[in-house]
């Protein structure tokens, strides 16, 4: 371009063309932030109903230990008994039995306690997902 002419112009039209656009921006920015803050409530939201519930496995998961404790003494005392003749045998199998389903419902509140770990962790890995697909 020679020296003193015209390098562009811009007409009004132009002008509003871009000052319309970067409002588009500016709102679908705002939109975004939104629905990000909404997105990370949900997620600590939920994350919060999680640890109450693994908070209430670890509470019933004690429970279930202590029966099982109780189980095998009330065993060992029967079967002592047993030995002397002063219990019979089918009252030792109730015994025997009654271990066994405290030790079955045992290991079923540790395994739901690892099935809430995991789940929590599984959803701390889809919140990074989502996080940086919204970068």
């Amino acid at each position: 371009v020679a020296a003193g002419q015209l390098l562009f112009e811009l007409t009004h039209a132009d002008l509003r063309a871009r000052q319309s656009q970067a409002r588009q921006l500016h709102e679908q920015g705002e939109a975004l932030t939104v629905q990000i803050a909404a997105a990370e409530r949900v997620h600590a939201e939920g994350l919060a109903v999680l640890a109450a519930e693994l908070a209430a496995a670890r509470r019933a998961l004690e429970f279930l230990r202590r029966q099982v404790a109780t189980q095998r003494d009330l065993l060992a005392r029967a079967e002592r008994l047993g030995e002397r003749g002063i219990v019979a045998e089918a009252e030792l199998l109730r015994y025997r039995l009654a271990l066994a389903e405290a030790e079955k419902d045992q290991v079923i509140g540790e395994r739901e306690i690892e099935r809430l770990q995991r789940e929590g962790r599984q959803r701390e890995f889809e919140r990074v997902q989502a996080r940086a697909a919204e970068d």
